[in-house]
């Protein structure tokens, strides 16, 4: 199914402020983000050798939306199945194109093909993570990836080893406790189908571009991961201005870069967004942010940063000033320094 469709039919369904993903999977809350803003800093980690940390987080992830996301019938069923409906859905969101499972005794081989990351920045341990993620949360058992090949144009290829049984993995929030969290009572402003029809988004195929930049489809928990990890976060506002630098007129007022600021991530699913300019300050307000996975502390330390790479489109001597968090609020500011 397009996603224009599932757009139309409300399998993906708009709001102001999230986004809501009905399609073959529990419901849930789900965000969308700058493909080459988080591949690049994904690369940026591993080059600077934090790749394991990376792929350990990738892991993470998948272990809990796996356990947490996926109804009990779809993981009880035969693996062959699992994965011909996990198909159905990463290709529907537009992470991939084309995925294939194998098993031959107790070694799986997966093979995919234009999937998120590797598409964009090639070899990585950041996806062998998340395979291993989703493996071990549907085996239940431990698992080795014993050979991996990722290639931007032809693709990737990966061989598990499929160990010895064992008890569930992590800890996680409850569902109904993850849906209240991220539940918004009154969404109010643009959403996402409207950022398509004013063609701030464009569609092609399954995938969502921003003045031609992919945006990928991520279900949030990966970013409260990654504040929580604090690796080279201070880097990712170098990442977002450049990024943003080619994407945003150098030409557009402060009053309509802050405006289109705040429409991308309201429609993008981050809350609902109020940003001030007070003398020296700039303060970004948002209501009702996405709640993660994880039972560790909720962190949007990642957006944060990304929104001040953003801000030095306005001024570079823009720095982060303090964070306030309160019942289902964020409170940002930034001053010039």
């Amino acid at each position: 199914m397009r996603l224009s469709e599932s757009l139309r039919r409300n399998i993906l369904i708009s709001e102001s402020g999230s986004i809501i993903n009905k399609f073959k999977v529990k419901k849930r809350r789900t965000t969308l983000f700058f493909e080459d803003i988080l591949a690049n800093y994904i690369k940026m980690c591993e080059d600077a050798g934090h790749a394991d940390e990376i792929k350990k987080i990738g892991e993470k992830w998948c272990v809990l939306g796996t356990c947490v996301l996926t109804p009990n019938v779809l993981k009880k069923m035969p693996s062959s199945v699992f994965f011909k409906v996990m198909k159905l859905v990463w290709t529907n969101i537009g992470i991939l194109e084309d995925l294939s499972f194998e098993q031959k005794d107790r070694i799986v081989t997966l093979r995919m093909k234009n999937n998120t990351i590797t598409r964009s920045i090639g070899k990585n341990k950041f996806m062998v993570g998340c395979m291993t993620g989703v493996l071990k949360s549907f085996f239940v058992r431990d698992i080795l990836c014993v050979h991996a090949v990722q290639d931007k144009a032809s693709g990737e290829e990966y061989f598990f080893e499929l160990g010895s049984k064992r008890k569930p993995f992590l800890e996680y929030k409850e569902k109904e406790k993850y849906d209240w969290l991220n539940d918004i009572k009154k969404p109010v402003g643009h959403t996402l189908k409207d950022a398509i029809r004013k063609k701030t988004f464009c569609v092609q195929g399954n995938r969502i571009f921003f003045r031609e930049k992919s945006i990928c489809n991520s279900e949030n928990t990966l970013f409260h991961l990654f504040g929580n990890e604090k690796i080279m976060l201070d880097c990712l506002p170098k990442i977002s201005y450049k990024y943003f630098l080619e994407t945003v007129s150098k030409k557009a007022e402060t009053e309509k870069k802050l405006l289109l600021l705040k429409n991308l991530l309201q429609v993008m699913g981050w809350g609902i967004f109020t940003i001030l300019k007070r003398n020296k300050e700039i303060i970004v307000c948002i209501t009702n942010p996405p709640y993660g996975l994880q039972t560790e502390k909720d962190n949007w330390d990642f957006l944060i940063r990304v929104i001040l790479g953003y801000l030095w489109l306005v001024d570079k001597k823009f720095s982060l000033k303090s964070v306030q968090q309160n019942a289902h609020n964020l409170e940002i500011k930034y001053s010039l320094s």
